[in-house]
Parts: structure tokens; sequence; C-alpha cells
């Protein structure tokens, strides 16, 4: 074959080069599709993920207010948290939710005794530091006016709080469906979140498990163990990620979502007749604030 003369050369060069700067611009000329949030553990293609926009607007609920109470059942001052926790409950049963939140320090369970501690707990604990000790509350997982954190290591500082809280109002209604399969300890949930005001920012869709009741020895204040005492709302697990399900769309008056999610096989040591879902809707860009919570037992 006879040898390509420079002009040739130069060309086939040329054209290659061309074409190599086409593909290359092809390729990043590619349309990029928007952030999909997939969801957490307890989502499935088959369950229900909508979202639409309707002309009646309903009359915003009652808002309800979220006490994440993070303990250890080796936290001898933790017990405190607790009763204040009881204490609020019992003057706010249908406003407040209470969730015991079991994260790692001071968490190591007793010898035989159930491991209350959860990846998610302390994944929300480490979003929402610092800590400055247990027990330590959040209250709708907010800063409030004069403070600089959002958890609260002084119990004495809950109730308070809590009241102001009590006092804001909510731009989202929450809604809680359940279908509870006790022969496959399989749990359906629905979520429902109309809104009734405007969120400009980003916002997220939380769910948890529950259970009350748990028997599991605690450290007290006088440092005896009770090998008997009665740990109140522990969280088990979550239908979604720690820090929720990204709810994608425009935020306005009208705007619903409706969220599917499906635990199968819940534990078989967990009591279903103690079993509480907890739903939540809370800022995610600069704000971890819960607007809205809504509670049901698994069964009634």
């Amino acid at each position: 074959m006879g040898q390509l003369s420079l002009t040739s050369m130069n060309r086939i060069i040329y054209s290659s080069a061309f074409a190599i700067a086409l593909l290359i611009l092809a390729v990043s000329c590619q349309e990029i599709g928007p952030n999909i949030d997939l969801g957490g553990p307890g989502r499935d293609a088959a369950l229900a993920d909508t979202t639409y926009v309707v002309t009646a607007i309903e009359a915003p609920q009652t808002k309800k207010v979220l006490l994440e109470d993070f303990t250890g059942v080796r936290c001898k001052n933790c017990p405190l948290g607790a009763a204040q926790a009881a204490s609020l409950l019992a003057l706010y049963p249908d406003r407040l939710v209470v969730i015991g939140q079991h994260s790692q320090f001071l968490a190591q369970p007793y010898d035989g005794d159930p491991d209350l501690r959860t990846e998610e707990a302390q994944d929300l604990e480490t979003m929402l530091a610092p800590v400055l000790g247990k027990p330590s509350g959040a209250i709708d997982r907010r800063i409030f006016q004069g403070e600089s954190v959002i958890l609260h290591a002084s119990v004495n500082k809950w109730a308070n709080l809590t009241a102001q809280a009590l006092n804001t109002t909510t731009p989202v209604n929450l809604y809680i469906e359940k279908e509870w399969d006790a022969a496959n300890r399989n749990l359906k949930v629905t979520i429902t979140a109309h809104y009734t005001g405007t969120e400009t920012g980003e916002n997220r869709l939380s769910v948890f498990l529950l259970e009350d009741n748990v028997v599991a020895a605690q450290l007290q204040p006088d440092d005896e163990v009770d090998n008997d005492y009665v740990q109140k709302h522990v969280m088990r697990t979550m239908l979604t990620r720690f820090n929720g399900e990204l709810l994608i769309g425009d935020k306005v008056p009208g705007r619903v979502f409706v969220k599917g999610f499906l635990l199968e096989g819940v534990d078989a040591e967990f009591n279903a007749d103690e079993l509480e879902i907890v739903a939540t809707v809370s800022r995610s860009a600069g704000s971890f604030q819960i607007l809205q919570v809504a509670n049901v037992k698994v069964i009634d």
C-alpha cells in the first residue's frame, strides 16, 4: 500500500480530532434529569408515590409538637428526662408526641437485655449536634429565641420550650393510614401530606416505628440498676432514611403528597400491641424544624 501524503495525513488527523470533539460535546450536553429521591428502606415501586394539587384547600390542623428524648440505659440521669416527658404528655395528651432515641452514648445494653440502639438514632443525634449530655431533648428540632442549640441537656427547659412550640401554626396537614398483617407481621403505611400554606425550602417526610413499654434494665440517679425498668416510646426502626424522604414539588396551598411504605416481617420481638407509627414533615435546608407530626397505633 502506498504511503499517505503529508496533506492526507493532516486531513485524517483533523477529521479524527473533529469527530472526538463532537463526541465530547454530545456527552457533555446530555440532559440531566432532576435529583430524584428514591426513598428509604420501606419504599417500594408498587406503593403509592404521587403528588397533585387540589382546589379545595383544607383548614390547617392544630399543631402537634415532637419531643425527641435522646437517652441511654447506662445514663443515670435519663430517667429524669423520661419522667419529664411523661409529665408533658399528661399535660398535652393530644398535642405532644414523644420519641425515645437510643443513640450510642451510654446505651450499651445490660447482659440479656434487648439492644435499644439504632443507627438512625445515632445519625439523628449527629445531625442535630452538638450534644451536651444525656438526656438531651429536641423540641420540634427548633432553635428557639435566646437558645443556640437544638438539643437541650437541661430537662428543666423542656416544658417552656414545648409550650412555645404549641403556640405555633403548621402549613401542612398530616394523615397516617396503616394495614397490619398479623400472620406475616407486615406493616403497610400510607402517609398523606396536604399543604395549607406555602413552604419555599426543602421539606422531608420521615416515618418512625416505635415500641412502648419495653422492659430493659436502666441505671438510676442513685447509681442502682433497675432491672424491671419500663422504657417508653422506644424508636425501633424507620420506614424512611434517617433524615426523611424529600418531597419534590412546589409546596403551596392545595399541594398533596401521598407516599406508601411497606415494612415486611416486623421483628418478632416487637410487641405488636405496643407499636406506634409516627410521621413528621420537616424542613431540611438551613433548618431541621418539624412542621407537623402525626401518630397512630399499629393495632387500635
